[in-house]
């Protein structure tokens, strides 16, 4: 179904006023602001959410509001099952820590409403020349690891597109298909997972929508410098590890998950070289990395109903 819908940004905040601010500012000064609307959500301060309501309230489509919860995923099901009451509409996700050009939103509605509602939608982002000197020191390796950037060309090699979780659309009618995102698998679950956007659109595409990359209308991408300290990078290196694990595991067939062994034994074994080689830099890489892979084993083993992931869903026609 192709043509024209409402429109909605949706932005999960985590108690930080500056970078709200900016969010809230762009969003305003944007094209097509007027013909979409803003849902912005604290997590985790009343202060915030009460002066973003002092500043904001009176803005045309800028809505606020609170939660307590630190699970992104059950914020944004929050948001969507609870304020967007149309049967269709379109849905941009976005974080806080993010730069996006004024034609941002016009940008995805040229796209979506060209393509329709058998696609869902993503594009590229950058970070600033700053962070990018960080891949000239000596883990090189290892901060490239951290999802470091990721531009259009990146993405249309990719053979198995999905899009990062601070820049990607969807509709309305594909949420309500899988179910949403599943909240089990977002950070401040019991699992601590960071996979509930990737398992998103996983759960789109195992139904039969297609990813569809969005060109020229990349974001930048603004994390804490401190984030791209050695050890930050270290934790974020076994959170990916983590990730990937998790996702090879729910794709796999194979009833005894061998797939994933079979993987796991050929990761030892590359650990086991760089360590007599002495190829300290690729060693460290691949231990966080391997350490969050097999972490992913012990935490798909307490998952009680692992088909409710994806596999009862119906396909889309």
């Amino acid at each position: 179904m192709t043509g024209k819908f409402n429109t909605y940004l949706i932005c999960v905040s985590f108690n930080n006023r500056e970078k709200g601010n900016c969010i809230l500012q762009q969003f305003i000064t944007s094209e097509n602001a007027k013909e979409s609307k803003l849902l912005f959500i604290e997590n985790g301060s009343k202060k915030n959410y009460e002066t973003y309501l002092r500043d904001y309230s009176d803005i045309p489509n800028v809505e606020i509001y609170f939660s307590e919860s630190s699970n992104k995923a059950k914020s944004i099901n929050y948001l969507i099952r609870e304020f967007i009451r149309e049967e269709e509409a379109l849905i941009i996700c976005i974080d806080d820590d993010i730069e996006f050009p004024e034609t941002f939103v016009s940008r995805y509605q040229e796209v979506a409403f060209a393509k329709g509602n058998s696609s869902f939608f993503g594009a590229g982002y950058s970070v600033p020349d700053s962070l990018k000197n960080l891949t000239l020191l000596k883990y090189k390796k290892l901060y490239q690891s951290s999802q470091f950037s990721k531009k259009d060309l990146v993405f249309q090699k990719s053979k198995s597109l999905i899009f990062l979780g601070f820049n990607y659309a969807f509709y309305k009618s594909q949420w309500l298909h899988v179910n949403g995102l599943d909240e089990r698998f977002a950070p401040g679950s019991r699992y601590n997972l960071a996979a509930e956007e990737s398992v998103f659109q996983k759960k789109l595409k195992y139904v039969g929508y297609e990813a569809y990359l969005v060109t020229n209308n990349k974001v930048v991408h603004l994390p804490e410098p401190e984030s791209y300290n050695l050890e930050s990078v270290k934790k974020r290196t076994k959170q990916n590890g983590f990730t990937h694990g998790f996702q090879f595991l729910i794709n796999s067939t194979s009833v005894l998950k061998l797939d994933y062994f079979y993987k796991v034994s050929k990761m030892l074994k590359s650990l086991l070289e760089y360590k007599i080689k002495k190829r300290d830099i690729d060693f460290v890489h691949k231990y966080y990395y391997t350490k969050g892979y097999l972490k992913a084993a012990i935490v798909y083993l307490r998952i009680k109903n692992k088909n409710s992931i994806y596999h009862q869903l119906k396909k889309f026609k």
